[in-house]
């Protein structure tokens, strides 16, 4: 599965050991997500899409918005 984690992290000009220390997990368990040889939880999804201020959509490369436009 096509993720934007590592447009993310590269963005915030953090390494793959930075995200993972924020995310309490290992370097290699981010990069198996970051090249889609693993699932991501969706609980850390969320917790990403908080640190880089996106929606969920846009992490998980369904949308190419990085927010979500509020309807009124």
């Amino acid at each position: 599965m096509k993720n934007n984690i590592a447009a993310e992290r590269a963005r915030l000009k953090m390494s793959q050991q930075d995200l993972a220390d924020e995310l309490c997990v290992s370097r290699s368990a981010l990069g198996s997500w970051e090249a889609g040889e693993t699932p991501v939880k969706v609980s850390m999804f969320c917790q990403m899409a908080d640190l880089f201020g996106c929606s969920l959509d846009y992490l998980m490369a369904r949308t190419e918005e990085r927010t979500v436009k509020m309807v009124s």
